[in-house]
C-alpha cells in the first residue's frame, strides 16, 4: 500500500549525485514518499570521467535496472600497476573493480528516479533555506551533498587541501593500460584507469605538477612515469572535474539530519572507496526510515583513524613525502591537528 505524507513525513534527500539518487530509488522501492533537493542536476554536457568501484557493486546497480555496458563496463579489473617507492613498476593482484563512467551513471540514475516518481527539485542557492523548511516540517533528511556537506556545522579538513585534476580521452583498442595504474612523482601522484569507452588520467598534488594545459601536464608526468601515459594523446584529452582530493569529515551536522557518503566522510583519493561506502550509508539509512527506526551509522572516528593511518603510511613511503606541502598533510593525518571551518 502506498504511504502518503499525512501518514509518514516525506524523506528528503539533499543532492542528486549517485548516492542521493540511489537513496531516493530505494525509498521508492520501499514505497516511501521522497523528495530530492539539489543545486544542480546532471546533464549530458557534463565532462566524462571514470571512477573505480568494487566489482560487487555492479550487481547492486543491475538490481536497480542499470546494465553495466550502459556505464562503459565490459569487464572487471583485478590488476594494479604501481610505481611508488622507487622508479620500478610493479604489477600486483588487487580486489576486482569496475571502472564506470560517472556522468553516465548519474544520468542513468536520474532517469530511473524520474520514472519511479521521485520528486526532484533543483532549488539552486536556496538549498539551505529548503533544508531549514524540511527540518521544521519534521521530514527525514539525508545529506548526500558530497564535499560541500551542506548540513554540516563544521567541516574538518587540512589547511592546504590536495587538488585533483582529471583528463579523459576516448579509449583506443589495445592501447590502454589494463587495470588501475598509479605512480608517485616529485610533487604528488598520477593515476590512470580505463574502460571500454574511455581512459581517465588523474593528477593529485600541489604546485607545478597540476599547472598548465593537457600538454604541459602530460609532459610533467613523462618526466617521472612515462609508462603511465602510454597511448595518451594530449590533443585528445578533455579536461574533467577538478577539486579537493584530501580527507575531510563532518564534525557536527544540524539536528535532524543524517550526513551520508562524502558529506559524512570524504576519503582521500589515494585509497578511496567513497562511492561504495556512500551507497552503503544511503541504503542503511533508507531501510531505517522505512522501518520507522533511525539508523545510527556510527561515529566516523574508528573508520577515520584507520583511514588516516593507512593514507599516512602510503604517503610516507612515496617519493614526494619530503615536500613541505605533503609534510603538512602528513601532520594532519598523523596528529589529527585539524582546521575546523564552519559552513555558511
Amino acid at each position: 500500500m502506498s504511504k502518503v505524507h499525512g501518514v509518514r513525513p516525506p524523506l528528503v534527500v539533499i543532492g542528486a549525485g549517485p548516492v542521493g539518487l540511489l537513496a531516493a530509488l530505494r525509498a521508492r522501492q520501499l514505497d516511501l514518499p521522497v523528495e530530492i533537493l539539489t543545486n544542480r542536476l546532471p546533464v549530458v554536457q557534463d565532462p566524462c570521467w571514470l571512477e573505480a568501484i568494487p566489482a560487487q557493486m555492479i550487481a547492486l546497480l543491475v538490481e536497480f535496472g542499470l546494465h553495466p555496458r550502459l556505464l562503459g563496463v565490459d569487464r572487471t579489473h583485478g590488476r594494479r600497476l604501481t610505481q611508488w617507492r622507487s622508479l620500478e613498476v610493479n604489477a600486483d593482484e588487487a580486489p576486482p573493480s569496475a571502472h564506470v563512467s560517472r556522468p553516465a551513471l548519474e544520468l542513468a540514475l536520474l532517469g530511473l528516479a524520474t520514472r519511479s516518481g521521485v520528486c526532484i527539485r533543483a532549488v539552486g542557492s536556496s538549498v539551505p533555506a529548503e533544508i531549514a523548511g524540511a527540518i521544521d516540517s519534521g521530514s527525514l533528511i539525508l545529506d548526500s551533498s558530497g564535499r560541500a556537506a551542506l548540513s554540516a556545522r563544521y567541516i574538518v579538513r587540512p589547511e592546504i587541501p590536495l587538488v585533483c585534476r582529471t583528463f579523459t580521452q576516448v579509449a583506443k583498442a589495445g592501447r590502454d593500460l589494463d587495470g588501475f595504474a598509479i605512480a608517485a612523482g616529485p610533487q604528488g601522484y598520477v593515476y590512470r584507469l580505463s574502460n571500454a569507452q574511455h581512459s581517465t588520467l588523474g593528477v593529485v598534488g600541489h604546485g607545478s605538477l597540476l599547472r598548465g594545459d593537457s600538454d604541459k601536464v602530460v609532459e610533467n608526468i613523462r618526466s617521472f612515469a612515462p609508462w603511465i601515459v602510454t597511448g595518451i594523446d594530449p590533443e585528445r584529452l578533455a579536461p574533467g572535474p577538478a577539486g579537493a582530493a584530501s580527507l575531510q569529515w563532518c564534525e557536527a551536522a544540524q539536528g535532524g539530519i543524517q550526513p551520508i557518503g562524502d558529506a559524512r566522510v570524504a576519503r582521500d583519493a589515494l585509497a578511496s572507496q567513497g562511492l561504495a561506502i556512500g551507497i552503503s550509508d544511503a541504503l542503511r539509512a533508507v531501510a531505517g526510515a522505512a522501518a520507522n527506526v533511525k539508523i545510527d551509522l556510527g561515529a566516523p572516528e574508528p573508520q577515520l583513524t584507520q583511514h588516516r593511518l593507512r593514507i599516512g603510511e602510503l604517503i610516507a613511503e612515496s617519493t614526494f613525502a619530503s615536500t613541505p606541502q605533503w609534510r603538512g598533510y602528513l601532520d594532519f593525518l598523523r596528529d589529527h591537528a585539524p582546521i575546523v571551518e564552519g559552513t555558511p
